[in-house]
This record gives structure tokens, C-alpha cells and sequence, in this order.
């Protein structure tokens, strides 16, 4: 669920970002950094309409390259809404117990509360692979709407998903 104040959450982490590293006091934030968080933002703020997937590519680089807490709010929506559910139950969480008391009221609340309903509703999966690094394509068909599609990557021959109910295909690929 997005909430009217969600989606100004971008706005806000943008400019915590552009204010420098004085009030990033966990991590500096590095010009690479804050380039591709504001790219990122930026096409959240698409007048097209949001474009998650790539505004989440350019989060999770940006987070990469300075781990700040403030990243992971923006990273936690972006795979909230890309159905990514155990990548944004991870940001999410991180960005609370981080954030701590810089936090306004609101927007932990309605982070929480994003966060109580992706937990509630989040089906665990677990995939064995041979050979140990496969790719998997999920596909969700959802009961209106297009199929959600995410790619992942297999570690060490497992792989651990959080995603939603539903009808699934998943198939996996390989050299060989």
C-alpha cells in the first residue's frame, strides 16, 4: 500500500541526501552515491508514472556505494512495489532499527505498517540449484493486471524468496 505521504518520501530522503554528509553521520555520502539516488528518485517522480524497476536499480547502487540507512527507505518502496517482498522487508527493517530516532512519527508508522503487512502476507520459498550460481525468473500472474516478473541470482546452489500468493511460474537457467 502506498500512502499520500509515501510518496513523498522520496522528496524528503532528497533532500537529506543534498544536504552532505553532515547529516549523514552513519556514512559519508559519496558524489556517486547521491547522483544515482537522485536518479532514482527521479524516476519515482516520472510524470509518466513511477518507474520502479529501474528507480530501484538505481537505489540499490547507490546504497552500494554509500550504505546509509537514508538509502534504504527509497529501496525498501521501489521492491515493495516490484513485488520483491523479501528485499523490501530487509530495507525496511534496516531502515527503522537504523534510523532509530531521526525518524518522523508518521513515516514510521506507515512504514511499519508496510512492513506488518508485507511480513503477513510474504510466502517463503527455498530453491537448491545445481550447478550452485543459476539464474531464476519468477513469474507471478496476478487475478488483474499484467504478470510481475523479478530475476534473481542463485548463491552457493540456494535460494532464499519472500514472495506474495499466488500462482507462480519459476524457472531457473544456466551455462550448460
Amino acid at each position: 500500500m502506498l500512502t499520500g505521504f509515501r510518496l513523498a518520501l522520496p522528496l524528503v530522503c532528497a533532500v537529506w541526501l543534498s544536504a552532505g554528509s553532515a547529516l549523514a553521520a552513519d556514512v559519508k555520502i559519496t558524489d556517486e552515491a547521491r547522483k544515482h539516488f537522485n536518479a532514482g528518485v527521479a524516476l519515482l517522480r516520472d510524470p509518466d508514472g513511477a518507474r520502479y524497476e529501474e528507480a530501484y536499480r538505481e537505489f540499490k547502487v547507490a546504497y552500494a556505494a554509500s550504505p546509509s540507512w537514508k538509502i534504504l527507505g527509497n529501496l525498501g518502496l521501489a521492491a515493495m512495489k516490484l513485488e520483491r517482498d523479501g528485499e523490501a522487508i530487509s530495507a525496511f527493517e534496516r531502515y527503522l532499527n537504523e534510523g532509530k530516532k531521526d525518524l518522523d512519527a508518521t513515516e514510521r508508522a506507515d512504514i511499519e505498517r508496510d512492513l506488518s503487512t508485507l511480513r503477513s502476507s510474504a510466502v517463503t520459498v527455498t530453491l537448491t540449484t545445481t550447478p550452485a550460481a543459476v539464474t531464476i525468473m519468477d513469474e507471478r500472474m496476478p487475478v488483474q493486471g499484467s504478470p510481475v516478473r523479478n530475476r534473481y541470482q542463485s548463491q552457493d546452489g540456494s535460494l532464499k524468496l519472500q514472495i506474495r500468493p499466488g500462482h507462480h511460474v519459476i524457472v531457473a537457467s544456466g551455462e550448460g
